[in-house]
């Protein structure tokens, strides 16, 4: 390691005379040949008599901040489940149930809440 810092670095090889570098004749370039026949056609968009749009309406902001809560507390309960924390994780399904019905991680919830309780 330190025998690395005292060998002496060798010096560059001297560059080649200026009469024996080795010339480079620039190439012209191939010419395109043209098509016989046209590839393909543009036709202009016709405008339709009926503007309908479809782009989808926008949803509201607000429900999409409870969908995210609702998925972020559905995703803090699988490690319960994973421990076998059936109670902790049942408890806390039926919360995400009762707060956040209307989103898809309620729905998500209720089918887990389901498999650790099953119908008596």
């Amino acid at each position: 390691m330190f025998m690395a810092m005292f060998v002496a670095a060798r010096p560059a090889p001297p560059a080649p005379p200026i009469n024996q570098v080795p010339h480079v004749t620039p190439q012209q370039p191939t010419p395109i040949p043209k098509a016989k026949e046209p590839v393909a056609q543009v036709v202009a968009p016709q405008e339709s008599p009926v503007t309908a749009t479809t782009e989808e309406p926008k949803a509201d902001p607000a429900i999409e901040q409870r969908s995210h809560e609702a998925e972020r507390k559905l995703k803090l309960v699988k490690p319960f489940i994973d421990r076998g924390e059936d109670r902790t994780a049942s408890k806390r399904l039926k919360e995400i149930i009762e707060q956040y019905g209307d989103t898809p991680a309620a729905e998500q919830a209720q089918k887990m809440l389901n498999k650790l309780e099953p119908i008596r």
